[in-house]
Order: C-alpha cells, then sequence, then structure tokens
C-alpha cells in the first residue's frame, strides 16, 4: 500500500477514535455495519496507540481508563491502624487461587513507593473482584478515579511533599474537575517531562529469581533503607498464562535435551498438586545507596541484578504497560504468601499532631476522629519526655507560629486550653504564649499569698449557666467545709436553699452589694495592672471597662451581711430564722480562709488557654477545694457554650483539659469520682481529658478503661519492668508488645481504640528549648 495513503488511512481513523472510544458508543457501534468496517481500522489504531507511553482516557468514580488491553484499573492504597506489619497470608492466597485462577486477568502489582517521608503501598489491577478480594482482607476500598491518577502520577518519581496542617501534600495534585484545562493533557505532559527526567537519573534493578528458604517479606526494612524510588512486583496466578510459561520452560529445555523436570512440573501443576504464580519485580531508584542492594534483595524475598536493557521502555510505558517477560520466574503459591504486607496507619484528616512513623515515613493523629472518646493519658518515667511530649502536642494543636508567637487556633470555636500543672513544667511555653497580647491567657500562680476566688462570681449571661453556677456555688461552699475537719458541718439542705436564694435576691437587684472600688482588690499584680491603664485606686469597679467584667460582681460578705441581718429578724419564722443563723456561722467561717471571698484574679472563666499551677497547694488541706473552685466553673461554662454551639448546628471547639501528675489528685477519693464522671460525659461537649502519669498504678483502673488514647514512653534502662507493668495492668495484645519491644528513647507508642503504632515527634532546636523541664538544662539554655 501507498505510505501516504496508509497514513491518511491513520489520520482518519485517529479522527473517528476519538468520538468512537466512548464505551457506551462503542456497543452501538460494534453492531452495525460500520462496525464491521472499522473494526480493521480499529485494531490497527489500537497497535500505534498502545505503543504510546501510559495514557489516561478517563476518570471514574472507583477506576481509570489506560491505554491497555484490559483498559479499566483499579487500585487500593494498603494502610491500617498501626505499624506493625499485618500480611496477606497463605489463607488469602489460596482463597483467590480457588478463585480467580481460571480467570485471563488473574494478575496485578504490589508496588512501594518511597519518596522522602512520603511512602506508600499500592495494589493495581484489572480484574476488579480480585483486587477486591485482597482489599477486603484489610478493610479497605478501591481508590477513587483521582486518587488513582494522583496515585500513578507519583510513581513517576517526579513529585515533592509538603506538611501542611499537620498533613501531608503533593505539590502536584490533579482534580480533574477544571473547566478551563485537561487534567488529562496536563497528565500526559507531566509524564513526557518525568519521563525524561528519570531516563537521566533513574536507576533499574531487575529481579530475576526467588530467594530460597524465605519465609516472610520485611517491608519496614525496606522503607528503613536509604533509597528513593518505587518496587513494582508483578503477580500472576492465570492458569492459562502459566501453562503457556511452563510450556515455553519445555520447549526451551528440548535444546538441552533434559525436560523431565518441566514435564513433571507441568503434570503436578496440571494435576493440582502444585500451585504456582508467575513473578517479575522491577525496582526503579532515583536514588540509591548501591551497598543495601544486598540486604534489599533479601528482605523481599528475591535476587535482583542492575538492568539497562529496554530501560526506557520500562521508563515510558511504565510496568502497567511493559515488563521484561525474559526475566518472568515461577514461584509457588507460598512465595505469595506473606508477601504483601500493610505497614502504614492511615493518615487522617483535621489531626491533632504528627510526626515520622518506625520507617521514616509521615504519620498522624487526632484523638477524636480515630477513637469513640478523645480522652488520653500519657504515661512514663520520670525524665522519660512526658511533659515534653506534652507540650509538643498542645502546641501542635494550637498551630503556633514561633515568630510572632501567635497561637493561631487558640480560639474558643477552635481550641481552648486547661492546663493543670503541678512542677511548673508548663511555665516557659506559658510566659512564651503571654507575649503576644493576641492570645488570651490566664495563669492561677501557686502562690497562698495570692490565689484569691470570688465563691459568688456566677455567670448570669444565659439561665442555664447561672443555674449551674448557683449550685455550684453551694456545692463548693460544702466542699471546702468539709476539707477542714471530718467532722466539720456543712450546709443543710435548708441552708443551701437560702444561701441560693440570697444571691438570686443580689443578682436580681433585689437586694443591694457594696459598690466596690479597686483599692478594695486583693491580688497586688491585678491592681496594679488596672493602675498602669490610669485608673486611680478610688475608681469604682463597675467604671473598668470590658476587659474587668468579672471584678463587677458581689462578694461572699455581701451574702454574709445579707444572713446576719436576716439571723436577727424576729419577723420571720423561728426555723427559717435558725437556717440562716447557722448559714450565716459556716459562711464566716469560709470567709476567714480568706481564699475564697476576694475577687478572682484573673478572668479565668472566659480565658481561651488557663493555667493553673498546683505544686504549692497539692499539700494543702484546700487543695481539693482550691483546683475545684477553678476547674469545676471553668468546665461549667465550657460545656454551656458547646451545648449553645450544638443548638446551633455549628461546629464545637476542642477543649484540651490537661492534668499533671494525677497521681496527686488520686489520693483523694472525690477526685476519682469527678474524672470518672468527666471520662465518662465530657467527650460529647469536645473536651479532650489528657493526665499525665509515672506510672499506670497511679490511674483507678474504671477510669483508664474510659481512655482510648495510651501513650507510653520508655526509659532504656526501665523498659523491661515498664511493659511488665502494661502487661499487668491491662493485659495488652501481642501487637502492643510488639510495639512496645520496638519503642526507642523519646519515641511514642499510641495504643488507641483500633491499633497501635510508633512515632516520633519532629522537635525544632527552638522548640527544644522551649519545652524542656529538665531544671539543669533549662538553666542552660537562660544563660
Amino acid at each position: 500500500m501507498n505510505p501516504a495513503l496508509l497514513f491518511l488511512i491513520i489520520l482518519a481513523g485517529m479522527g473517528l477514535y476519538a468520538g468512537y472510544k466512548n464505551e457506551k458508543a462503542q456497543k452501538e457501534v460494534e453492531k452495525t455495519l460500520f462496525g464491521k468496517v472499522l473494526a480493521p481500522l480499529k485494531g490497527l489504531f489500537n497497535e500505534f496507540y498502545s505503543n504510546k507511553g501510559l495514557v489516561i482516557d478517563d476518570i471514574l468514580n472507583d477506576h481509570i481508563l489506560i491505554n491497555t488491553p484490559y483498559k479499566n484499573l483499579y487500585g487500593i492504597k494498603l494502610e491500617g491502624n498501626g505499624n506493625t506489619p499485618i500480611y496477606f497470608d497463605e489463607i488469602g492466597v489460596k482463597e483467590i487461587f480457588r478463585t480467580y485462577q481460571n480467570t485471563k486477568d488473574a494478575f496485578f502489582w504490589y508496588v512501594i513507593l518511597k519518596n522522602g517521608y512520603y511512602h506508600g503501598q499500592y495494589l493495581f489491577g484489572y480484574n476488579q473482584n480480585l483486587l477486591k478480594s485482597i482489599a477486603n482482607k484489610y478493610k479497605l476500598t478501591f481508590l477513587s478515579g483521582a486518587e488513582l491518577a494522583n496515585a500513578v502520577l507519583d510513581l513517576f518519581l517526579q513529585n515533592q511533599y509538603f506538611v501542611k496542617d499537620k498533613d501531608i501534600h503533593r505539590t502536584v495534585s490533579l482534580n480533574f474537575n477544571s473547566r478551563l484545562e485537561s487534567n488529562y493533557q496536563t497528565f500526559a505532559k507531566l509524564a513526557r517531562e518525568n519521563i525524561y527526567q528519570n531516563l537521566c537519573h533513574t536507576d533499574l534493578y531487575q529481579s530475576y529469581k526467588a530467594l530460597e528458604g524465605a519465609q516472610k517479606t520485611n517491608i519496614q526494612n525496606i522503607f528503613r533503607m536509604n533509597f528513593n524510588g518505587a518496587i513494582w512486583t508483578y503477580f500472576n496466578l492465570s492458569r492459562k498464562s502459566i501453562e503457556n510459561h511452563i510450556s515455553r520452560l519445555i520447549n526451551f529445555a528440548r535444546w538441552t535435551g533434559n525436560k523431565s523436570h518441566f514435564t513433571a512440573l507441568k503434570e503436578a501443576y496440571d494435576l493440582g498438586d502444585q500451585q504456582l504464580v508467575i513473578v517479575n519485580s522491577v525496582a526503579c531508584f532515583k536514588s540509591i545507596d548501591e551497598s543495601i542492594i544486598g540486604d534489599f534483595g533479601t528482605s523481599l524475598k528475591m535476587d535482583f541484578i542492575k538492568k539497562n536493557i529496554f530501560k526506557t521502555k520500562s521508563l515510558q510505558k511504565t510496568p502497567l504497560k511493559f515488563r521484561d517477560s525474559e526475566f518472568d520466574f515461577l514461584a509457588s503459591a507460598e512465595f505469595l504468601g506473606n508477601f504483601i504486607a500493610c505497614v502504614h496507619k492511615k493518615n487522617v484528616k483535621n489531626a491533632d499532631f504528627w510526626g515520622y512513623d518506625k520507617n521514616g515515613g509521615f504519620i498522624n493523629y487526632s484523638f477524636a476522629a480515630e477513637n469513640h472518646n478523645p480522652h488520653a493519658v500519657i504515661v512514663a518515667d520520670p525524665g522519660a519526655g512526658k511533659s515534653f511530649t506534652l507540650q509538643k502536642i498542645i502546641s501542635s494543636m494550637l498551630d503556633i507560629d514561633y515568630k510572632t508567637r501567635k497561637a493561631r487556633n487558640l480560639n474558643k470555636d477552635k481550641v481552648i486550653v486547661r492546663y493543670y500543672d503541678i512542677g511548673f513544667s508548663s511555665r516557659r511555653l506559658i510566659d512564651f504564649l503571654k507575649e503576644n497580647g493576641e492570645n488570651s491567657i490566664a495563669r492561677v500562680e501557686s502562690d497562698l499569698s495570692n490565689f484569691s476566688y470570688n465563691i459568688v462570681n456566677l455567670d448570669d449571661s444565659g439561665k442555664e449557666t447561672y443555674e449551674a453556677d448557683l449550685i455550684f456555688s453551694a456545692d463548693l461552699i460544702n466542699l471546702i467545709l468539709s476539707s477542714q475537719s471530718a467532722n466539720a458541718e456543712t450546709m443543710t439542705i435548708g441552708e443551701m436553699s437560702l444561701y441560693q436564694d440570697i444571691l438570686r435576691l443580689i443578682y436580681e437587684g433585689k437586694a443591694e452589694y457594696q459598690d466596690y472600688r479597686v483599692r478594695d482588690i486583693k491580688n497586688q499584680n491585678l491592681k496594679d495592672k488596672i493602675l498602669k491603664r490610669g485608673f486611680s485606686a478610688n475608681e469604682y469597679l463597675k467604671n473598668l471597662g470590658d476587659e474587668f467584667e468579672f471584678l463587677k460582681k458581689p462578694l461572699l460578705i455581701d451574702v454574709i451581711k445579707y444572713a446576719k441581718i436576716q439571723s436577727e429578724n424576729q419577723q420571720i419564722p423561728d426555723d427559717i430564722r435558725e437556717n440562716f443563723q447557722g448559714l450565716h456561722k459556716k459562711l464566716v467561717d469560709v470567709d476567714k480562709l480568706n481564699l475564697f471571698s476576694n475577687f478572682d484574679t484573673e478572668d479565668t472563666v472566659n480565658a481561651n488557654f488557663l493555667s493553673m499551677e498546683l505544686n504549692n497547694f497539692k499539700e494543702n488541706s484546700l487543695f481539693v477545694p482550691i483546683f475545684v473552685s477553678t476547674f469545676q466553673k471553668t468546665y461549667l461554662k465550657d460545656r454551656s457554650y458547646a451545648v449553645m454551639r450544638m443548638y446551633q448546628g455549628l461546629s464545637v471547639s476542642k477543649k484540651v483539659y490537661v492534668v499533671e501528675e494525677i497521681a496527686n489528685y488520686f489520693r483523694v477519693p472525690y477526685f476519682e469520682i469527678m474524672f470518672d464522671k468527666l471520662a465518662l460525659e465530657a467527650r460529647k461537649y469536645g473536651v479532650h481529658f489528657i493526665s499525665i502519669a509515672q506510672k499506670l498504678v497511679h490511674i483507678p483502673e474504671r477510669i483508664i478503661g474510659n481512655i482510648d488514647t495510651r501513650i507510653f514512653l520508655l526509659a532504656p534502662d526501665k523498659k523491661r519492668e515498664f511493659i511488665d507493668e502494661v502487661k499487668k495492668i491491662l493485659n495488652p495484645g501481642q501487637n502492643v508488645i510488639d510495639r512496645l519491644e520496638d519503642t526507642d528513647e523519646y519515641e511514642l507508642c499510641v495504643w488507641y481504640s483500633r491499633g497501635v503504632f510508633n512515632l516520633k515527634l519532629p522537635v525544632s532546636k527552638f522548640e527544644e528549648k522551649l519545652f524542656n523541664t529538665d531544671p539543669t538544662k533549662v538553666a542552660k539554655a537562660e544563660e
């Protein structure tokens, strides 16, 4: 045929193909005479088209169409709930052999990608049901078409990755929804450029045989090795393909006159005594330390050699379109068993913190999104890094800009923090954040001489908070009284009722209270702060700005005065007057303590970050009421705001309630009841209750049972006894024990409701100084 005429025919065919390749159109065309006329031309064009590089024809919900004979490519990403290897075992292999070996497309690719800290594992195939059988073993679903196309683009090894908002992102990502440009064309351009780059900078290594006696792959070890690249391993279990492969072996062996081994193999395979799979693996390395090749092959149960023949074709078409079949080798079905292993935890959106897993890959975590409840406990021996880890996690949640000292997420509708410290571990972080006035921070110092709490400061902004504060104030009076003596008399029901009635009268304007001035404030720091604003000591508190709204309240003495008057009122019934007398005496006892009858030192209730240092309070008889006075009232306010947001159909902020050295609290039975209630009910209000302990025995069993996230840090010299304690108290599964055994110093072992994983937090030099709680290191840093 004339070459020019042939060229015109090809061009005509290409034009027709643009409308013809639609699958629905194809079915209609094939029913017509035109279809029979077009068929030879179509075959000619397909040969030309399939010889091109990889082309994406269409993006569908759960697969993509590519220019290969089977067209419909499906994919899954192997990821789970931890980084303990989960193998596709021999039972699963037998199942897919039994079900799919008689289908012609019973083949798939297992792909390992490592590009810096971006790690991934994929399964690609055309047989939808076969791939789904493997996906079901891991409780995974197919990638969407867009996700699959982006994964294929990643495997050209030229993409770059960055961390933003505690998640990993591609520098080049296709969404396939643009109205102004064709992402299919963009994919083709990028692929072409990537192929060129790979031709210059990529080395190929080809497998040529299976290793004898290797039982399992070591995929974790692969990811720990020094390389960037992708390893494509092809498995074909189709009976027809294997029979053809054996036939070629027999034909080749005839030249040597020794074909008996292969005829015996054919007979065993035909009888079903031997299950076989065709394997072909090629590794594309963008960079590699060549000294690892031996260990690399051992970890994959195969021997590899460096390969240059067909390098261009391999990189241009990718293993999805081309493999050097000369390097196909047969292996038993057992070889496929324990080859594929899921070693990555699935990343989550809106994570709380991130780091690197055991293999150096990116990993993130969310307390709320990955558990039934968002509560956590951090357990570690002294010096193992508990407080350091906690501060890093909180800083990550707050998204602190270390240059401006601005906590970008510190907002009542995003993240708020209530940090109850013992030992001044958070002092440096709080001081740092207070340097930016935009951060709403209140700090209660560990100093009885400066502690001041207004027990009758009620939140009257809403009915629910007002009534809750009334009840809490009365309960707190009784808690204070009972803390002073085992035989102390608390308020009777009648006295409590009168106490609440008096407060209602005052807040409703039916009973007067003193009009206080700046000079009446006990806390000198607060008084100096107001005076520096230009106010005089004689200024009435009611004239101060909105910032000092918490000072425009009555004090306990106003309630005492009212009770005193009524206790002498002869016009009321004797029993009521006696209740006023008893109430007056008990309120005077509380007033004498001089801790709960003065103005608050700061607006602790409305601050977005509350820090309360309790080191000097923990041995005091008033430790319980001092802690509860701040904790409970703040919690009631946070809870009320969360309820209001829920009623409005709005999101509820994360409320991080941190309790350091929690063993100090559980010495008091009251706290066990309070924290148990908090762990049970607070999750629905967005509260993340995070406790810190040196030993698991310091936390009651019932409470730790209601905490989904357990974070362990292990000191090397105490590792064995620590693991023994975890075994004894929590009776973990073998996967948890394995992770604990493999946990390095300053590495987190996170055991949560879905699984367990290790994570190393990324810590800058600046953060290392900021979060340090070691007095020696802190002193050096401040010199």
